[in-house]
């Protein structure tokens, strides 16, 4: 079982929106200081680490945890974070890998 340790970007003002219509509110700027808290906004990009080594500090799933307890909300992460659309330009940035043989594995090239 692997662990992932990888880094993620969302379009920033799309993510805002999202959030800000999930949760109900039009205080942006308390939406804007929790994202800030747990990740960083780089050239309209927000950028965050999924860290699941440091066990129940990943800030991927507390951001959105901190937002659900803030706003009384139900699933920030599955509604915003995680949706099948893609409507906040979500990249993964950098993805872990447990070893080389699984990265040749994963990309068909084997061992020569």
């Amino acid at each position: 079982m692997g662990v992932n340790i990888d880094l993620h970007s969302y379009d920033y003002e799309p993510l805002l929106e999202g959030i800000k219509n999930y949760v109900g509110t039009e205080d942006t700027n308390e939406i804007d200081k929790i994202l800030r808290a747990c990740g960083s906004v780089i050239d309209g990009k927000y950028i965050i680490l999924n860290n699941e080594l440091w066990d129940g500090y990943s800030p991927y799933y507390n951001v959105a945890g901190a937002l659900d307890r803030h706003f009384k909300s139900d699933d920030v992460f599955g509604e915003v974070f995680c949706t099948f659309d893609n409507k906040y330009g979500h990249e993964n940035l950098i993805n872990a890998c447990d070893s080389p043989d699984e990265i040749l594995e994963e990309l068909n090239l084997g061992v020569h």
